[in-house]
């Protein structure tokens, strides 16, 4: 089973229990622990938690398929695929509780059985959205189905938890090393992503200081095209340079940040670069530096 071992490392290949841990002791003293210490450790028992765990995935994308968009004709459909998935979250729960008897609470001082239990929660939360959208098929709003649809897209994270069964699945150690591998990967990902996301704010916010609040003295293109229709008026704006879009690549923190990830991806940076030029060429350096 999954849950033959604990402990609080997320990655790692499954650890094989001594004969001084409890969770293998023998289950020779009778009673509800042992019956489900013997339940857990039968290979019918994983067999089954891998069939139901295969169904709940197949689920999400069946429904998603076949169902659609929550309508008065589709109930009878999305009432199936809830039954079948509420009939899922009963086995995943029991067969929570199975391992919480068997090793007790300690379990959950893994981050993998954490995993498995956010699961469960989530997928909770898809059936309440489920069901919410057969009681609402028939009086479907645009904010109803906009609540129902983000509440249904949870049904994606099922997807995570084959990965989390494969962990204590016999003759399944190889796979387990690449999940592994793949998992310690994007944790250090995410530490460059948490380094990369500090200096991209710094950067945003000079630009959004001395280019986008610099800048905001200068005539709105409205204001210039006014101006062009009013004989005496066009030649103050002979040598003033108008970017349409400063306002939406610089007009706050938040727009500075996306420009740079635009500037990061090169999608259409040297037309930033050369707008920026002509207002200032310390901060077109800077634009050339995130490139």
């Amino acid at each position: 089973s999954r849950y033959s071992a604990t402990g609080s490392s997320a990655i790692g290949p499954p650890s094989t229990p001594t004969t001084d841990q409890p969770i293998m002791s023998s289950p020779e003293g009778g009673g509800l622990k042992a019956i489900v210490a013997s339940i857990a450790r039968r290979h019918f028992f994983e067999s089954v938690m891998w069939l139901v765990v295969l169904t709940s995935t197949m689920l999400a994308g069946l429904e998603t398929d076949i169902v659609g968009e929550p309508s008065p004709d589709q109930t009878t459909g999305m009432l199936i695929f809830q039954v079948l998935q509420m009939l899922c979250l009963a086995a995943f729960t029991v067969e929570l509780f199975i391992h919480v008897k068997r090793l007790g609470w300690d379990i959950f001082l893994d981050s993998w059985i954490l995993v498995d239990f956010m699961l469960l929660v989530f997928g909770v939360y898809d059936v309440y959205f489920g069901l919410r959208s057969i009681e609402s098929a028939s009086d479907w709003s645009y904010s109803t189905g906009h609540k129902l649809q983000l509440g249904s897209a949870m049904r994606a994270i099922r997807l995570i938890r084959p990965v989390s069964l494969v962990r204590h699945s016999s003759g399944l150690g190889q796979l387990w090393v690449l999940v592994s591998g793949i998992a310690s990967t994007l944790r250090s990902l995410a530490w460059i992503s948490l380094v990369l996301g500090v200096i991209m704010f710094m950067v945003a916010s000079y630009l959004t200081l001395i280019v986008g609040q610099a800048t905001a003295h200068l005539p709105t293109p409205s204001e210039v095209a006014l101006a062009l229709s009013t004989p005496g008026d066009a030649a103050a704006f002979d040598n003033v340079h108008i970017w349409p879009e400063l306002s939406q690549y610089f007009g706050n923190i938040g727009r500075s940040m996306l420009t740079c990830l635009q500037l990061v991806t090169l999608d259409n940076w040297y037309v930033v670069s050369r707008e920026v030029a002509e207002r200032n060429w310390a901060a077109n350096l800077l634009i050339i530096a995130v490139v």
